[in-house]
């Protein structure tokens, strides 16, 4: 998420992952750079807008669309090697055009064709750790800009891991900003620190006006709440593809990703796919 990049925790973040890849853990980033292209196009004099949540990238955006993303990344190679690990920016993603849906055009901006799962392992193997911007291109070599967000749920689908982190600049899903389902209605005020998906799947439909299409289409306006239950939606689509542990994370707080990973409470909103910290029954 490209605000934590400019957070005055961010090489602290960083040393975070880079101390989890040191221990072995394989790490594939994602990163998010819908502000900076944001912010990059006013720059520009470049007009953006948004349908279905999803960027419409003209002919004349595309240039700096990738010029954004590709920024982004690099700061997060450059986080790593000053963290003593190698970090590759690849073409792993080929990507296809969303073309003209309901009469509108989105010109370059496309969905996932493809995940490139062999090279991926192959720079895994090989001691890297893979960062894919949210840019990629065609077979016939057309550049298009992609969802973070539904990239990175592509790349559960393909890659099958058993832990998605969503490195947010929100605090997790808070028990007095949400409706909640019975289930969790004597929740205390503050982080819900762990959700079943069924859970999960209720607070969005009990909290669906704070997230209606027509919000998500006018993306940079909205507000932390949205954005929390943003992020839960992609979190329990993660989860609805097998991943067993999908973690929402305040990226802004220091320490926090190695909290949420090695403390019992936590340090943001899990959705676990089976009975997390269970009693067996004795048989």
């Amino acid at each position: 998420d490209y605000p934590l990049v400019k957070n005055e925790h961010f090489p602290s973040l960083v040393r975070d992952l880079a101390f989890l890849a040191r221990t072995g853990i394989r790490l594939v980033i994602v990163p998010g750079a819908k502000e900076w292209i944001d912010a990059v196009l006013k720059e520009y004099d470049i007009e953006s807008s948004y349908s279905k949540g999803l960027r419409l990238t003209s002919e004349e955006a595309i240039p700096f669309v990738k010029m954004a993303a590709f920024d982004v990344a690099s700061q997060l190679v450059s986080g790593f090697a000053a963290n003593g690990c190698d970090a590759v920016i690849g073409n792993f993603i080929r990507a296809r055009g969303l073309g003209v849906l309901d009469g509108i055009d989105y010109w370059h901006s496309g969905l996932v064709d493809r995940v490139r799962t062999d090279t991926i392992t192959k720079v895994l193997d090989s001691g890297f750790i893979p960062i894919i911007p949210c840019v990629a291109w065609s077979a016939s070599g057309k550049c298009y800009n992609l969802s973070s967000d539904g990239l990175a749920t592509e790349l559960c689908r393909a890659l099958g891991p058993a832990k998605f982190f969503i490195l947010s600049a929100n605090e997790g899903i808070l028990a007095q900003e949400t409706i909640l389902p019975e289930s969790l209605a004597g929740a205390a005020p503050g982080r819900l620190a762990r959700l079943r998906p069924c859970e999960a799947r209720d607070i969005l439909s009990l909290n669906q006006d704070a997230w209606t299409e027509g919000e998500r289409a006018q993306e940079p306006s909205m507000g932390s709440r949205s954005r929390a239950l943003a992020d839960l939606d992609i979190a329990l689509k993660a989860s609805d593809l097998g991943v067993e542990r999908v973690q929402i994370v305040d990226g802004r707080r220091e320490g926090a990703i190695l909290r949420e990973l090695f403390s019992n409470l936590g340090a943001g909103t899990m959705i676990h796919a089976d009975e997390y910290e269970s009693i067996r029954p004795l048989s």
